[in-house]
């Protein structure tokens, strides 16, 4: 009894862990994913409509909290002018905002340096950095979807297997 009770626990955590993982990675991709949505939304906003990054940052309506929050902390960081620039405010904000996501280096980068595109210098700079920041979000997302795929292929039988290996091993 004691030792179907162990299997199980043990078989429980694998699985648990397993979930973790696959969480994990769908958690990530759904933020770069809204991070292109953002940058269309951004560049139709500023470019078409030449609202201001301040009332942009106040009223874009995300589906995820905590990008809410890091506009509204942006727009609070430049109402106050607490930084020098823009985007020294996107740059300090983002960079709390995704410590539990695990991004690569690549990953990291451009969402740090994309939000020039929200401060370029004239309607023309700003309309292309627009178009280069979402073609690499659109990027990192197709990444993101093929490494997720490449990596469940591996990660999952493993994990399974290890997990039945340790049933073996204390039985």
């Amino acid at each position: 009894m004691l030792s179907a009770m162990g299997c199980l626990g043990i078989m429980l955590g694998t699985f648990g862990g397993l979930w973790a993982w696959e969480e994990q990675q769908c958690a990530k991709r759904n933020y770069l994913q809204e991070m292109y949505q953002m940058f269309r939304k951004g560049k139709y906003a500023l470019v078409g409509q030449q609202m201001r990054c301040i009332e942009f940052f106040l009223e874009y309506p995300s589906g995820r909290k905590e990008i809410e929050a890091s506009c509204k902390q942006i727009a609070g960081k430049l109402i106050n002018h607490e930084v020098a620039s823009g985007e020294l405010a996107w740059k300090t904000v983002w960079e709390e905002g995704m410590e539990p996501y695990h991004f690569s280096r690549e990953e990291r980068e451009v969402v740090l340096l994309s939000g020039a595109a929200f401060f370029g210098k004239n309607l023309k700079e700003t309309e292309e950095l627009f178009d280069i920041y979402q073609m690499q979000y659109e990027r990192l997302v197709m990444q993101s979807r093929q490494l997720h795929k490449e990596q469940r292929k591996v990660v999952l039988p493993v994990g399974m297997l290890s997990g039945i290996m340790l049933i073996i091993l204390l039985i």
